[in-house]
């Protein structure tokens, strides 16, 4: 009578003629050739794929996918007719891989050894906190300097730096994060992808510190400038370390104006904030309302994701409400022309953008879902400033492309107004009136005696 050896879902027979060890042998390799066939059955035998810039990613406690970002190292290796570079297993740092959401991980897991994460992004929202957690935690992911994507198979290697190579990052893949959730690739696209829209005023390539275009140049010179005033600021007061300026704050800011495309279909121009930043001169956007600056205003935000965030916001608000607005703010504008301050503005200076986002103006805020007039800065040659700085950011030219990104803004529909204010829930049904106003006032927020123009919401 025969016997039957069992293996998993299968079994078999042993007439117990031959020796153990062969027979195991045979077993082992049947069982291989089946489980084979049992995965083509089930459609899951697929081939494994390479990895490139833009596969979905997450997180086993993350509350959303994000993409694996590789924006400025390119090892020279692209994928087929999609040209897109493909990523090693070394590609683990924040500049890949930003946030999953907010975090579920069980706080017990790391309490006592790793500090936790607040409960929001800075944004207004919080999250609720995880069943078993006492508190509620973001995502930001901590992977160890030295730590790499774990995969079996290293069969194509790519050189990352002299006398270096690594293998090529595959869709099976999986890294393990401090506080103790396992990242994974979720999606690497299998159909021809197209590049990523190209838009005129955010160009697809974030500048780069060791660019060597001019522009790219001018950008260093500025970086470098607002650092040091930082580490002289550091000595002070260590918050200020946070305010150092590097490739992965720029790499933000134009992720973050894409993102606002995205949502609204306005272009921000990331070299505009970039401008902002320099013209500050401190390496925030100051937008904080309870660190208040010397002249009343708001002051430095330590936490650039915050700074970052309200920057956009406030640029956003009224960057939409312009086309609205333009034509009887400039009207405002030529009819105080003679007035200190606004000599010739619409005459033989052109009026811009940045003299709407200067001074106190309309403005929806999105984030806290307002109407409300409000200006950047009280020092109202602000916008001269910033208007030279992205000039050098852009172009050599310093009044045209200025008004070029303005004129950009005027393409816009004015109705975008109404139905970004519409989805927001924001009441924007009133009447808004610009005139003159003596509320001129120098860099130190003393007044000069200047005039601007202002919108009044009544």
């Amino acid at each position: 009578m025969s016997s039957f050896d069992p293996h998993g879902f299968w079994l078999f027979g042993n007439d117990g003629t031959r020796d153990e060890e062969e027979q195991e042998k045979e077993h082992q390799e049947e069982l291989c050739r089946l489980m084979e066939q049992y995965h083509a059955y089930l459609g899951i035998l697929k081939e494994k794929a390479y990895v490139f810039r833009g596969s979905k990613i997450g997180c086993q406690y993350g509350t959303k996918e994000n993409v694996l970002i590789d924006i400025y190292k390119d090892y020279g290796v692209v994928w087929g007719m999609t040209q897109f570079p493909v990523v090693t297993i070394e590609d683990c740092r924040p500049e890949n891989i930003h946030h999953f959401g907010y975090c579920k991980c069980p706080e017990t897991q790391y309490a006592g050894r790793l500090p936790m994460t607040k409960a929001s992004w800075g944004d207004g929202e919080i999250t609720e906190a995880e069943r078993g957690n006492i508190f509620p935690h973001i995502c930001v992911p901590l992977i160890k300097k030295e730590q790499k994507w774990k995969q079996i198979d290293e069969d194509l290697l790519i050189e990352v730096g002299q006398k270096k190579v690594e293998p090529a990052l595959l869709d099976d893949a999986v890294l393990v994060c401090q506080y103790g959730g396992i990242i994974r690739i979720v999606e690497v696209p299998d159909v021809i992808e197209e590049e990523p829209e190209e838009l005129e005023w955010i160009p697809t390539d974030p500048m780069q510190l060791d660019g060597g275009s001019i522009q790219e140049k001018n950008l260093k010179d500025r970086v470098d400038d607002i650092n040091e005033y930082v580490a002289g600021k550091e000595k002070e007061d260590s918050r200020y370390a946070q305010l150092y300026w590097d490739q992965d704050k720029i790499n933000i800011i134009w992720e973050k104006c894409r993102d606002f495309y995205d949502e609204y279909e306005v272009q921000i121009d990331p070299r505009m904030l970039i401008a902002i930043v320099a013209a500050e001169g401190s390496g925030s956007f100051h937008t904080s309302s309870t660190n208040k600056a010397a002249d009343g205003g708001n002051g430095v935000e330590f936490d650039f994701e915050t700074d970052c965030i309200k920057a956009i916001d406030l640029l956003g608000g009224k960057i939409i409400a312009y086309p609205k607005y333009c034509k009887d703010f400039k009207t405002a504008v030529l009819n105080a022309n003679t007035k200190k301050g606004l000599e010739d503005l619409g005459v033989k200076k052109d009026i811009d953008i940045l003299h709407y986002l200067n001074w106190d103006t309309p403005r929806l805020w999105l984030n806290s879902e307002k109407f409300e007039s409000g200006n950047y800065a009280a020092d109202n040659h602000w916008n001269s400033k910033v208007r030279q700085i992205y000039s050098d950011l852009v172009d050599i030219n310093v009044e045209k492309k200025a008004g070029e990104y303005t004129r950009y803004i005027l393409t816009l529909d004015e109705s975008i107004f109404s139905e970004i204010a519409e989805e927001k829930g924001i009441e924007v049904d009133k009447q808004v009136r610009f005139e003159a106003a003596q509320n001129g006032a120098d860099a130190k927020g003393k007044p000069n005696g200047e005039y601007t123009v202002i919108g009044i919401i009544y």
